[in-house]
């Protein structure tokens, strides 16, 4: 599992952008002299991979948007690669307020190239050397098959399928890190399209699905209400 990189990380990660398999295309080609992530590091996100098979950088591209790119060393690509695309995903949607995320790959790096599109991203534009990808947190859901697991059994039951498990996996998973409004944006959009159950926001740290009342703690923590039921009357002190 990926970890969120401290600045007592600049050398490691210093040492995966100078490693030849990264230097040259990130680069393209050219020597310019020793990299250093020190000069960026407070505006960036790095993501280490913690058995030293490489670094995910996030730079901030605008409001909602982070670029990304991929430092991984030849000996973690393939299988292990999917892993770490699906960290970095989950990361990026559920922990901070990106929206989508772009990537540039160079055209010569046909097995790059091949994998950004087998990983899910939608090739947007094209230059003489670089091809320019672009994933939305509304594919995010689609992509990762295993969010589903932080769908909770009361809303499981409402699913329809395994999608809006999928689905609802993402709304607990991005509320409890504190972006309910985002979280619900998002699952509405498929809701319409889908014909779900929609959400609705009934509070600052509350929402509300098929008559449960979801309610969440400052701790990424939640309880869930049925509100169709009758309470128990409160007992008199």
């Amino acid at each position: 599992m990926l970890r969120l990189a401290n600045r007592e990380d600049i050398p490691e990660i210093n040492r995966v952008l100078n490693h030849e398999e990264v230097y040259r295309w990130a680069t393209m080609g050219k020597d310019l002299g020793i990299l250093d992530i020190s000069p960026a590091f407070e505006r960036v996100f790095v993501l280490l991979e913690p058995s030293g098979g490489g670094c995910i950088i996030l730079d901030p591209f605008s409001e909602g948007t982070f670029e990304v790119h991929t430092c991984i060393l030849g000996a973690f690509r393939g299988k292990a690669s999917e892993a770490i695309v699906q960290d970095t995903l989950r990361f990026v949607f559920a922990e901070t307020g990106c929206m989508e995320i772009l990537t540039k790959v160079p055209i010569e790096n046909k097995a790059a190239d091949l994998f950004t599109r087998q990983v899910g991203f939608i090739r947007v534009a094209d230059a003489s050397q670089l091809r320019s990808y672009q994933l939305s947190i509304e594919r995010w859901p689609y992509l990762d098959t295993t969010l589903d697991q932080f769908c909770p059994p009361e809303l499981a039951v409402l699913a329809m399928d395994d999608y809006q498990r999928r689905l609802f996996g993402a709304l607990m998973l991005v509320s409890s890190k504190g972006f309910m409004g985002k979280a619900v944006s998002v699952y509405n959009k498929h809701a319409r399209l889908q014909g779900y159950l929609p959400v609705e926001v009934c509070g600052m740290d509350s929402l509300t699905v098929g008559g449960l009342a979801i309610h969440f703690g400052e701790d990424g923590s939640f309880r869930v209400e049925d509100v169709c039921q009758p309470q128990p009357p409160e007992q008199a002190s």
